[in-house]
């Protein structure tokens, strides 16, 4: 633990190339007592902090000044100053244990994803800034945005709708009644992802339908 304390010491430049959560206000409280209430106002329920060596409590005459998380390292450091400005810090490691998407391999950014590219599993929302991406957030067809590394947790801004009908395509549009099957190209008004519905019109035709977009550059009628 004092090695990894060590380490943090010879890498600053993690505060500033990473992105942190800053929380300050002046108090008595023990600093991991701080790190939570601080977590708790982020809307975090059910996170795991672990101190990282050091003695975790204030020293005489210093009092908590603020708390930096860099959630891509589940880490946070809170400051303690004395009246002499001297500052003591404090590293934790935070988990915060959840449901969430993970990748079954690595993905590159700009991929095509879906379902069968991750598991469903324990994973920690901490990574993600308590911003998981959700069940149904491979319903779509969705890219990926960044590169994504082999079981760590899928964050909600990782991922981007894909449209799987364009505004101005032509869609193959199927109808089907008791009887038979209709299939005609018809131009989608809007651009859309599958389970949505747009409105298609036939060319050389001022009616509008409406339907429903069941696969990539296909709709069915809406009854």
């Amino acid at each position: 633990m004092y090695q990894l304390l060590y380490l943090f010491n010879f890498i600053p430049f993690l505060l500033i190339s990473l992105p942190i959560a800053v929380y300050a206000k002046d108090n008595q409280q023990t600093p991991m007592n701080y790190l939570s209430e601080y977590l708790i106002s982020q809307k975090y329920d059910n996170f795991v902090i672990s101190t990282l060596g050091g003695d975790p409590y204030l020293k005489p005459g210093y009092e908590v000044k603020d708390v930096e998380c860099i959630f891509e390292i589940n880490r946070c450091k809170v400051t303690s100053q004395n009246i002499n400005r001297k500052k003591i810090t404090y590293w934790f490691k935070v988990r915060n244990p959840q449901l969430g998407w993970k990748p079954i391999k690595r993905i590159t950014a700009g991929s095509k994803v879906t379902m069968s590219d991750f598991r469903w599993g324990m994973t920690d929302a901490f990574f993600c800034s308590n911003d998981l991406a959700e069940y149904s957030a491979l319903n779509m067809s969705a890219k990926t945005l960044v590169n994504l590394k082999k079981d760590k947790p899928l964050c909600k801004f990782d991922l981007m709708t894909v449209d799987d009908v364009s505004k101005g395509e032509l869609v193959l549009l199927i109808g089907t009644t008791n009887a038979f099957e209709v299939k005609i190209k018809v131009k989608a008004l809007k651009a859309g992802s599958i389970g949505d519905v747009i409105p298609v019109r036939i060319p050389g035709s001022a009616s509008i339908l409406n339907g429903i977009i069941i696969e990539k550059g296909k709709v069915e009628l809406l009854k």
